[in-house]
This record gives structure tokens, C-alpha cells and sequence, in this order.
């Protein structure tokens, strides 16, 4: 039976684009982050989710939990230009936020490289 593998298929970086917590949001930025590492844990912040009013520190305690810090996004989750993404103002709001970033992330990556959504 013939090997199907691709091991030796050659390939090419030809960009990329990323968004990782502490400001780490261009690649400029995530290479300053790795060149000088610092702990970007930070506490969670009420507007975000009230943290200590679901505090407790002990994790089995029902509807509560252990955790007040976390990595986070610096960004405003909520600046997202739906419009862009052709998608509904409404359907935008309901999505996940992360689906929202991941989104901009590929956008900004499709820009960085010069490539055309349309190729996809």
C-alpha cells in the first residue's frame, strides 16, 4: 500500500497574526512579551464578570468558583465591526467573543499577508 504521507511536501511561512492576553496583540508585541517575559495574569475585572461575588475558595462549593485572576485580552471584546464580517448587529452580540477574535485575528492575518479572502 502506498504511503500517503507528506513529510517532505515543502511549505512556507508567509505571515502570520496573533492576539494573546496582556497586550500581546501584534507580532511586534508578543516578540517583546517572549523577549522580556513577565506574568500577564491579572485580576478579573468587574466589568468583565463580578469575580468576587462568585468567589469562594473551595472549588466544589456549588455556583461558586476558586478563581479572581485570569490571562485576559486587553482589548474592548465588545468594539467588533460586524459590519465588516458581513454579519448580522444582532447574531454578533449572541456570538462568542472568542469567535469574534478569531475572526479579526484571520482578517488581520489575510491583510498582513496580502492575500484575497476571495483565494480561500
Amino acid at each position: 500500500m502506498p504511503s500517503t504521507s507528506r513529510q517532505n511536501e515543502p511549505f512556507a511561512i508567509i505571515d502570520s497574526a496573533c492576539q494573546f492576553a496582556g497586550g500581546a496583540n501584534t507580532r511586534s508585541n508578543l516578540w517583546n512579551l517572549l523577549r522580556n517575559p513577565k506574568d500577564v495574569r491579572t485580576e478579573i475585572p468587574s466589568a468583565r464578570f463580578n469575580a468576587t461575588e462568585y468567589y469562594h475558595p473551595n472549588s466544589a462549593h456549588h455556583g461558586h468558583s476558586n478563581v479572581k485572576h485570569s490571562y485576559l485580552i486587553n482589548d474592548d471584546l465588545s468594539a467588533f465591526d460586524a459590519e465588516e464580517f458581513s454579519i448580522n448587529p444582532i447574531e454578533a452580540k449572541a456570538m462568542d467573543p472568542q469567535q469574534r477574535v478569531l475572526l479579526e485575528v484571520v482578517y488581520d492575518f489575510m491583510e498582513l499577508a496580502r492575500q484575497q479572502i476571495d483565494n480561500l
